[in-house]
């Protein structure tokens, strides 16, 4: 398998739809698809668009998958929140409904599979990655370092990783620079080459 989180998870989620629940012909909501959902979310709840604009429940709702968190890991903090929390499982039951996911489910959906220790999917996936290499790896967020880890779990754990935390730029999309500076207290008996001459 040689591609980008995303593109590996939508071909690993094909082959087990079943385990999430999904059809195999399920199909990936890209922006425009999410915002008519969220549009038909606010309908059925009455809530007002001016007051929960489209765009930035959608960015909470991002946010918290990418975290890895679904709709009943949502803690609402504030007063605008119990209705974000509505709207979150609202879409999820939209989604869900019409056998789809958004790009965030797509990863999120093979991390329960292969995280689940009484799933065979999931134990077949472990055993299939026995070298696993990320590239960018600074660039990675909570739920794509639960999928390497877990890919990387199974014997010999051949796991390589290429970053430089100087370069971590994707904050805005759920990148977390830890995880790359924490990598050797995750991983103790990794070797680091350092790469400081171009």
């Amino acid at each position: 398998y040689v591609g980008t989180f995303h593109a590996i998870c939508a071909r690993l989620l094909r082959r087990y739809h079943d385990a999430a629940g999904l059809e195999r012909s399920f199909v990936i909501y890209d922006d425009s698809d999410q915002r008519a959902v969220m549009n038909r979310v606010l309908k059925e709840l009455e809530l007002d668009e001016k007051r929960f604009p489209p765009r930035q429940l959608l960015s909470r709702i991002h946010k918290q998958t990418q975290e890895g968190k679904g709709p009943a890991d949502f803690q609402p903090e504030g007063f605008f929140d119990e209705p974000i929390k509505k709207c979150f499982e609202a879409y999820q039951r939209h989604l869900q409904a019409a056998s789809a996911v958004d790009f965030d489910d797509i990863l999120l959906h093979v991390l329960r599979i292969v995280e689940d220790p009484e799933s065979l999917p999931g134990e077949e996936i472990r055993r299939r990655f026995r070298y696993v290499l990320v590239d960018e790896f600074q660039d990675v967020n909570q739920v794509q370092y639960r999928l390497v880890r877990a890919f990387a779990s199974q014997p010999p754990h051949n796991l390589c990783v290429v970053g430089d935390d100087d370069q971590s730029i994707y904050g805005w999309r759920g990148a977390d620079v830890r995880i790359v500076r924490g990598f050797r207290k995750d991983f103790p008996g990794a070797e680091i080459v350092k790469l400081e001459q171009n």
